[in-house]
């Protein structure tokens, strides 16, 4: 099985070609109808595409279009305002799961539908997903990639990640829980020993981290942009859905 760290989610921002980028509207009263029609078409969307390879960013082009219609009925308010709407747990519904070369493929070691971003309050968020065996299509480790954030100067709307670790918790959920649950039990400490996938002073010094250019967030949808760079040309669009956590 793929345990390379760049097949997870915001593990590596390569360089791939890239939809038009959305304009930021100037901050007006929202067109409550118009918007909750590009959010319909927007996650509609994202659930088609999601889980299929997007080498030529086709998909990624047409989602982009949607979005500058979702923006322009209901322009975005600084990150600063919404940061307590970030805060949570977000399954993937639309966004490349393999990064090598830039290809934006599918990885036969991820579960399309189980790829998850849970972001903590004080500047933690995890990178979560199973990592399954290609052969019996088990769960083999649940990859736990630690990153700490932080608002990028200068810029409204970017956080700047780093990654602090990359561990994998063998097996499967403990009872009871939930993938959304394990970073903050990661935090306490109440999961035990967790074997490291890469030691953590290679992530540190190789695992190149970027930016997430936060486009919009709202109680139930978020939409992102990840890079390596705040003024990088090449971004992955991201599409996702908040899910409970029982902690």
């Amino acid at each position: 099985m793929n345990l390379r760290a760049p097949s997870l989610p915001f593990a590596m921002f390569a360089s791939s070609s890239d939809g038009p980028r959305p304009a930021r509207s100037p901050r007006r009263a929202p067109d409550a109808r118009s918007a909750a029609l590009a959010k319909t078409d927007l996650l509609s969307l994202a659930a088609r595409f999601g889980g299929r390879d997007d080498p030529g960013a086709i998909h990624q082009t047409e989602l982009s279009v949607v979005l500058a219609r979702l923006l322009e009925a209901s322009p975005e308010m600084p990150l600063g305002a919404r940061k307590e709407l970030l805060v949570g747990a977000w399954r993937q519904v639309f966004g490349p799961m393999d990064y090598h070369g830039g290809e934006r493929g599918f990885d036969p070691a991820l579960r399309a539908n189980e790829i998850y971003q849970v972001v903590l309050e004080g500047g933690v968020l995890y990178n979560v997903t199973p990592l399954v065996d290609g052969r019996s299509g088990a769960i083999a480790r649940i990859a736990l990639l630690r990153g700490e954030y932080a608002p990028e100067p200068g810029a409204d709307d970017v956080l700047r990640v780093r990654f602090t670790s990359f561990r994998g918790l063998r097996g499967g959920l403990p009872e009871g829980r939930t993938f959304a649950d394990l970073p903050a039990l990661a935090e306490r400490g109440d999961l035990g020993d967790v074997p490291s996938i890469t030691p953590a002073w290679v992530v540190r010094a190789f695992f190149r981290g970027g930016v997430l250019h936060e486009v919009y967030t709202d109680h139930d949808m978020r939409v992102l942009y990840g890079a390596s760079a705040r003024d990088a040309e090449d971004r992955y669009l991201y599409v996702m859905r908040r899910v409970p956590s029982l902690l």
